[in-house]
């Protein structure tokens, strides 16, 4: 009897055994549907063996789908991450089928010409579509527009049966990256390092790096250079590249565009569903070469992966803390040693554990150390505020007023940097000194002003402002203590009323879409000053931003990992 172990999508500690009938070939790798109690369930084999007898009966596998047969080596990473990260592996391997979950996208509907079949009244706009047609299949849209005439006349021949309507079904067309296409110019030192990451590429075999550059060093670049020569060995080989933010993808798309004159594949949580399932199919069957995304993209079924790159590798968004857990850097570590990848991990202030692993050599160690082309590292001064103390009930320093207000008049941009949403961290009573705190914890409320609510961050609890104090009854006594952004920017409108202003933190762009739009309206110039969180700390390319004050320095000192 020929049993095969399937990994089925349930919280369930080990694969299932199921008899694989007489006229089915299952091999591991095949998604097969199997029963499961009254229902069917989409699972994929594990292993297949051969038994003379079991001591129970088991269910018989159902089919074995026609779909993309998942490689070997996304199996082998699929059940090593899970016994890592303590998951099922069921639930695993449904991550690396996530993409095939989603719907193929709508057909195409085409139009063409009927042979043998002419058009009872051969007008001049008939007779202009027909020519413009051709023995091609087009849109109607885009035939009525090569041809200069209403859709009306398009439909009118296809009623006629002169056209034919057909559905060709979409096929997402990833262009070949051209590594010759507009090579950058590189400094000596990310001249050597891209080279050192090529040369492991072509050698084979698994090498990790950490590419250790400051900021402005030109590490995109290097590695950018470093995938185009593998891909110059090997013209089917595939780069992965990681973001931590989705809001970062969008840039680094064009960079790679106008670097290798096609557009990479993006996968994120962003991108709509059948658009991802066409990125799937195209990754497995080695129809796409550049892939930019965010830490689920891990998990895609690569056909011929060589390079895994993780920008910002220290950012803790690559945390996965929902569902599966699991660390999308040291699971971009696991994967290139099994698909014999090289890895590299680009930070300008790397994270411990990558710095340990560089420091006992078992990471090779490329460092940037200086600022690529002109650039030069920012002049950085310490504003004690004990000396120079803001004005009550102000949380700028006089010197940092004074450096936006020279900056504005420039017509150049500030960043003010406070790593606290809201308005105000504590709301108290003025009568009682109660401050507020979330039901059952000791969490203190964050005054959210421009929804006029008390939320705690930590549980998610969240009311109206109360007019009078839950503990002594006063009314209107409740006042805000500290600054948040919402605070800081207040202010900042209040100092330079002519200024246009903006907030960027997870309460002002709760998506990818508003993300992405306020990062181009900042780097297009049209907001003058930007009060951000850490949400703005991920690497973006403001060329017009000369000034960054961080608020409350010390701030940042408190917390851990």
């Amino acid at each position: 009897m020929i049993v095969a172990s399937v990994l089925i999508p349930l919280p369930v500690p080990e694969a299932f055994d199921y008899e694989v009938p007489e006229g089915l070939t299952a091999v591991r790798g095949d998604q097969v549907t199997v029963p499961l109690g009254p229902r069917l369930i989409r699972g994929v084999v594990a292993e297949v063996f051969e038994t003379t007898g079991s001591n129970r009966r088991l269910k018989a596998i159902d089919q074995v789908l026609s779909e993309h047969r998942l490689p070997e080596r996304t199996l082998t990473f699929v059940e090593w991450a899970a016994r890592w990260t303590l998951s099922p592996p069921g639930e695993m391997a449904a991550t690396a089928l996530k993409g095939l979950r989603a719907p193929r996208p709508r057909p195409e509907r085409r139009v063409k010409r009927v042979e043998g079949r002419h058009p009872a009244r051969p007008t001049a706009t008939r007779t202009a579509v027909l020519e413009a047609l051709g023995h091609r299949s087009m849109t109607g849209p885009d035939l009525a527009r090569a041809a200069g005439v209403s859709t009306g006349v398009v439909k009118g021949l296809v009623d006629e049966g002169v056209l034919t309507v057909i559905e060709i079904e979409a096929v997402a067309a990833f262009d070949a990256p051209d590594p010759d296409h507009a090579p950058a110019t590189l400094n000596p030192d990310q001249a050597a390092s891209a080279t050192v990451i090529a040369d492991a590429v072509s050698a084979g075999g698994f090498a990790p790096f950490l590419l250790d550059g400051v900021t402005g060093s030109g590490k995109t670049e290097a590695y950018l250079e470093a995938a185009a020569r593998a891909l110059r060995h090997d013209p089917t080989a595939q780069v992965l590249i990681l973001l931590p933010e989705i809001a970062l993808t969008q840039a680094l798309i064009e960079r790679i565009t106008a670097r290798f004159g096609a557009a990479p594949a993006e996968w994120h949580s962003g991108v709509t569903p059948p658009k991802r399932r066409q990125v799937w199919e195209a990754v497995v069957a080695g129809r796409c070469n550049i892939v930019v995304g965010a830490r689920s993209a891990l998990f895609l079924p690569y056909a011929n992966l060589r390079l895994l790159v993780v920008d910002e590798e220290h950012d803790g968004s690559f945390k996965q803390e929902e569902g599966l857990v699991y660390h999308g850097r040291d699971l971009a570590v696991a994967r290139g040693r099994i698909e014999g990848a090289s890895v590299v991990l680009a930070s300008a202030t790397p994270s411990l554990e990558t710095l340990w692993n560089a420091r006992q050599g078992r990471y090779g160690w490329l460092k940037l150390a200086a600022r690529h082309g002109a650039a030069v590292l920012p002049d950085i001064d310490l504003i004690d505020l004990r000396t120079c103390p803001p004005d009550p009930q102000t949380w700028l320093s006089a010197p940092l007023r004074e450096a936006i207000g020279e900056t504005f008049a420039k017509g150049e941009q500030s960043l003010l940097f406070l790593n606290r949403r809201g308005y105000a961290p504590v709301v108290l009573c003025r009568a009682c000194g109660h401050r507020l705190t979330a039901p059952d914890t000791d969490s203190w409320l964050v005054e959210h002003r421009y929804t006029g609510r008390l939320v705690c961050h930590l549980t998610g609890f969240s009311m109206m402002k109360p007019k009078l104090c839950p503990s002594c009854g006063a009314e209107d006594s409740l006042v805000p203590v500290g600054p948040g952004v919402e605070r800081v920017e207040e202010e900042v409108r209040r100092l330079f009323p002519e200024a246009r202003t903006a907030i960027f933190s997870s309460d002002t762009v709760p998506d990818g879409a508003s993300a992405r739009a306020l990062i181009q309206s900042m780097a297009e110039g049209e907001i003058d000053i930007l009060v951000a969180t850490q949400a703005a700390a991920k690497g973006h390319n403001f060329p017009r931003l000369t000034l960054v004050g961080v608020v409350d320095a010390d701030l940042g000192l408190r917390g851990g990992d």
